[in-house]
């Protein structure tokens, strides 16, 4: 574990150029630190920070704000301490804003993955300790990173195409585990009911979901390298099967990475037609490949283009710097847009008060938050009456408008063409 600890005191320095040091809080030496001018003074002080988490392994206190640090338990005497860049006198000065939500998701990622990696420990400690010839074939499986593929091949036979229900269903429990004798026949039950046949125990431990969390998150901030940090992520154990042929299981993972990326990409502002071309494309090209390790590495290029496209989206869509509450409050907007949005509403979410939101906002975007809600919800709106045969009514109702003639005034007010002239005009020119 320590060798990995020094790797990411390396790549977050390299990342945030932040002050970082790796400490053993028995000894009170610093085993890694960057950069190498720590005064005496600022040495006191991150060991006084480090010995509040002694012991604590896997536990996070993440930066709360431009002058903390974040303090994370690596084992039961090393602490890693994140702190703010060293002024030109060696002590510690301030982070840049936009940078504290980038470092917490790494640190918190890797705290995540030193809590799995002890639990999983223990749990082996106990079966090895438990009566013999007992077999844990414990692992983590992953559709992200390749594991030791021991687990038997799940086979299944051909499944009939119907559109009806088929006639025997299997009843329903209460509890379905994986090792539950219950669970097991009712999924029996399930692949005969379909006609299908379950020869095989399917993979116990997958993949921790925090990996498909990082992802997604590096996706909807279109940031680059997170995505290879989230990319980077250790992982064990075996990978879930999704179907007899490992070519074809292989182009399943990558199918469920395009849906994932796609949908953060949508989440980070991008319209749901430029998300949806994508993906399209994308399942086109897995489908094109012959390849078990290009069906492998293809996760890591489509995960790409979508980050890339977010990326590029926010660029031109929000060309000066914002402040960090004006992006959660973009962020809010563009996640709810189906619902009913106020001011006060997305006040509160990013947790400040409306006048105050209102100043931010109107600063950095020279719109108010009314005005922003009303453009983005045109947006769609102008999405569905181009690309699909939804009335208006329908569409005001979908966009929370509280009337198909307020969407028209609305949209007449912006477009100077009424929804219905829009539509024809835009189809006319497709």
């Amino acid at each position: 574990m320590i060798r990995s600890c020094l790797e990411l005191v390396d790549r977050i320095f390299e990342v945030a150029h932040c002050t970082v040091v790796l400490l053993d809080t028995k000894s009170g030496q610093l085993l890694r630190y960057f950069p190498d001018h720590l005064s005496a003074d600022t040495r006191q002080h991150v060991k006084g920070r480090a010995a509040t988490m002694a012991g604590q392994v896997g536990l996070l206190k993440p930066i709360a704000n431009t002058q903390d640090m974040a303090v994370l338990g690596i084992d039961s005497s090393k602490v890693l301490v994140v702190a703010p860049p060293l002024t030109a006198a060696g002590a510690l000065g301030h982070f840049v804003l936009k940078d504290l939500h980038y470092l917490n998701l790494i640190l918190e990622i890797y705290a995540s993955t030193i809590s799995y990696d002890l639990i999983n420990v223990r749990k082996q400690v106990a079966l090895e300790s438990s009566a013999s010839g007992i077999n844990s074939g414990s692992g983590s499986g992953c559709c992200y990173g390749r594991g030791s593929d021991t687990h038997e091949t799940l086979r299944l036979a051909a499944v009939p195409a119907t559109t009806k229900a088929p006639a025997r269903q299997p009843p329903l429990q209460q509890k379905l585990q994986p090792d539950d004798a219950a669970s097991k026949e009712w999924l029996g039950g399930l692949f005969a009911a379909f006609g299908g046949d379950l020869r095989a125990e399917p993979v116990l431990h997958h993949n921790p979901y925090r990996i498909e969390q990082a992802i997604k998150e590096a996706v909807r901030l279109g940031d680059e390298q997170l995505l290879q940090h989230a990319f980077a992520i250790p992982v064990q154990g075996t990978e879930g099967r999704l179907a007899v042929d490992e070519l074809r299981s292989l182009k399943n993972h990558a199918n469920l990475v395009n849906v994932i990326c796609s949908r953060a990409a949508i989440d980070g502002g991008v319209s749901y037609e430029d998300a949806f071309r994508l993906s399209d494309q994308l399942f086109l090209l897995v489908e094109s490949i012959t390849d078990s390790e290009q069906a492998f590495n293809v996760r890591y290029a489509i995960a790409h283009a979508f980050t890339m496209l977010v990326h590029y989206h926010l660029k031109e869509h929000n060309p000066v710097e914002v402040s960090l509450k004006v992006q959660q409050a973009i962020l809010y907007i563009r996640q709810h847009i189906y619902d009913k949005i106020t001011v006060a509403s997305v006040a509160q979410a990013v947790n400040c008060h409306r006048n105050y939101l209102q100043r931010l906002f109107k600063r950095d975007t020279s719109l108010s938050v009314v005005s922003y809600i009303r453009n983005e919800k045109l947006k769609i709106a102008k999405e569905l009456l181009a690309h699909s045969d939804e009335s208006v009514s329908n569409i005001a109702a979908l966009l929370n408008f509280s009337s198909a003639s307020h969407l028209c005034t609305v949209f007449k007010e912006q477009m100077h063409l009424t929804p219905e002239q829009y539509r024809k005009s835009h189809r006319s020119l497709g």
